[in-house]
């Protein structure tokens, strides 16, 4: 018998583009119909692999002993041999290929396949958002205006998936950036990645009044992995910019009227943008938690705690040894070094910041 001739493992050759063309195979076995389109059809040819690997010598037989359907079995041979894990003789005998080989390189196609998924990201977002805010797809402008949060969102989507690098970003409290607090979790904290599928690096600059979102401490701690954090007060406008070649100013703050964004797509429109986020970046509050004593001293500290335990302010006046007053003015010092707004926020960014 002639052997079956399995491509070698080669770490960095080019994998031909392998489908498997399930259409045919559904006409031909009808009993398997849709399965094999669902994760549970999945499951089966995992099944049958491994049933196939734990055999000395793999056959059909063995498998309809094990359980499995004439048709399944036909079906998810005919998958396994085009994934390239098997090899079906003229005479019906099972030659399995090299487990290490086999399944390095099916994962590595199903890497090109997100691979190539993630590329259609940008285009297809833009196609999604534009379809619902009733643009025109074939617009080419450098500078237009956004009329409604979809725009802004298919702008960002655009501008993501074109950036190499980096991504620099204001968040305030627009309409556009509660929505994505509502996000779930998972897709909160997957890191940013471009139409190639590279991860891109960011760094991001809250207003601390998003610090009222439900929520909001447990949301900045999860993103913590996959940005840098900064903290500023009363930021005019949401923004991303992209390499300091594209930018998205998102300004769909409650209330407004009229256009809430606007879209640059040229480094000379962009780069002056940039500039203003670095500024904005520069003179936020970053988060550490290895200086925390150093800035404040201890009576700081005592009153911070007390105030977080609802304790008054004449009491912590009594506790303290001072006036009354002079407690009101130390704590508003603290507000002002912290940026906060309100105690409330205080309270939060002192937490944030590690004094609590």
């Amino acid at each position: 018998m002639t052997e079956p001739n399995f491509p070698a493992a080669e770490p960095n050759r080019s994998l031909p583009d392998v489908t498997d063309d399930l259409g045919d195979l559904f006409e031909a076995l009808p009993e398997v119909g849709e399965s094999f389109l669902t994760s549970t059809g999945e499951v089966t040819l995992g099944r049958i692999y491994l049933a196939l690997v734990q055999q000395a010598a793999p056959d059909r037989q063995a498998l309809l002993a094990a359980g499995f359907r004439p048709g399944v079995i036909d079906a998810a041979l005919t998958i396994l041999q085009r994934r390239r894990f098997l090899e079906v003789g003229a005479s019906g005998s099972i030659t399995l290929a090299p487990p290490e080989a086999a399944l390095r390189d099916h994962a590595l196609r199903l890497e090109r396949q997100a691979a190539t998924t993630m590329s259609m990201t940008r285009e297809v977002s833009r196609l999604f958002y534009a379809a619902r805010a009733g643009e025109s797809t074939g617009s080419d402008s450098r500078m237009r205006l956004l009329d409604t949060v979809d725009d802004v969102h298919a702008a960002t989507a655009e501008l993501v998936g074109s950036t190499t690098s980096e991504l620099v970003t204001l968040r305030a409290p627009t309409l556009r950036v509660f929505g994505l607090s509502r996000q779930s979790r998972e897709s909160q904290t997957t890191a940013s990645r471009n139409a190639d599928g590279k991860t891109l690096k960011m760094r991001t600059v809250y207003d601390l009044r998003l610090l009222q979102i439900p929520n909001a401490r447990e949301i900045l701690e999860s993103l913590r992995p996959v940005e840098s954090q900064r903290f500023t007060s009363q930021l005019p406008f949401s923004l991303v910019v992209g390499d300091a070649r594209c930018a998205v100013i998102d300004t769909s703050f409650p209330g407004r009227s009229g256009p809430v964004g606007l879209y640059l797509e040229s480094p000379p429109l962009a780069e002056p943008v940039q500039w203003l986020a670095e500024s904005f970046w520069d003179a936020a509050m970053p988060v550490s938690h290895s200086t925390q004593r150093q800035e404040i001293d201890e009576q700081e500290n005592l009153i911070l705690r007390w105030l977080s335990s609802g304790v008054s302010d004449s009491a912590i006046a009594r506790q303290v040894d001072l006036s009354q007053r002079t407690v009101e003015r130390r704590i508003k010092g603290l507000m002002d070094r912290l940026g906060a707004q309100s105690r409330f926020q205080m309270g939060l960014l002192a937490r944030e910041r590690g004094w609590l």
